[in-house]
């Protein structure tokens, strides 16, 4: 309503279609720059840190955040070490949830990928770490995490 106000003042001022492309021209430039600087900025930063909910102050998230990223990022179609899910998986809540707070924290910037997309996007070439990953997934689900 406001911006077909805004065309019939201008185009009643400049009859010349040329002003008029170019006033739309611009608009929408300095639109896209503002959507894509806002965008940038929220993808950046990562998602929010999750509320543990209290009762991990003393656990530190870093050797399980760690472990789970070197085997990750390790060589391609090798086999996946079955430990550091397994150890995510033994995890008390509050701590996985402080797990994937640090994972966020840290290694978000890489790949732009959570902890699940992370895993997510893993190739197995065995039956463990698919089953380890569901149940992994299963535990996110249960916690409103992903």
């Amino acid at each position: 309503m406001g911006a077909s106000l805004v065309v019939a003042l201008i185009f009643k001022k400049n009859k010349d279609w040329r002003v008029l492309l170019l006033f739309f021209l611009l608009a929408f430039g300095v639109i896209y720059i503002l959507t894509s600087r806002i965008t940038k900025m929220i993808y950046e930063s990562g998602p929010a840190p999750l509320p543990t909910g209290g009762g991990c102050d003393g656990f530190d998230p870093k050797p399980y955040t760690d472990a789970v990223h070197e085997d990750i990022y390790s060589s391609f179609w090798v086999s996946r070490k079955h430990q550091p899910y397994k150890d995510l998986l033994s995890l008390a809540d509050c701590q996985l949830i402080k797990v994937w707070n640090d994972w966020n924290n840290r290694y978000f910037s890489e790949d732009k990928q959570n902890l699940k997309q992370a895993l997510d996007d893993e190739i197995a070439n065995d039956v463990t770490f698919p089953v380890l990953r569901s149940q992994i997934f299963e535990r996110f689900k249960r916690l409103n995490i992903a």
